[in-house]
């Protein structure tokens, strides 16, 4: 089951119990990890600013880099271009429940 909110390019997909395990927001909503934001900005200062706060951010060598023991990944368009903005935030479930602080202002609130 997959929620879709266009309006704020949201996807919200949930397991068969009907539990969420996996957000993907694209486009310009603004979204943040621990205070630092993740969309709006170039990839390199966001990757700089995530390495300088202590996170372990490693690209899979095709289109994203995930921070390392969040759940959280950065999709791009242009991995050659570190200079342009992430085309999109995914989080996944991990082995912890709350495993990153979160904020994604979506109108109509989902």
């Amino acid at each position: 089951m997959t929620d879709i909110y266009a309006d704020g390019m949201v996807m919200l997909s949930y397991d068969e119990m009907d539990r969420l395990v996996f957000i993907e927001i694209g486009g310009e909503t603004a979204v943040s990890l621990g205070g630092t934001q993740l969309t709006g900005r170039p990839l390199a200062a966001v990757l700089e600013e995530l390495t300088q706060g202590g996170l372990t951010v490693d690209f899979d060598g095709d289109s994203s880099y995930a921070i390392s023991s969040t759940g959280v990944e950065l999709f791009t368009s242009s991995p050659d271009d570190v200079d342009e903005p992430a085309g999109g935030v995914s989080i996944a479930r991990t082995g912890r429940e709350r495993s990153a602080e979160l904020r994604a202002p979506v109108a109509g609130r989902c």
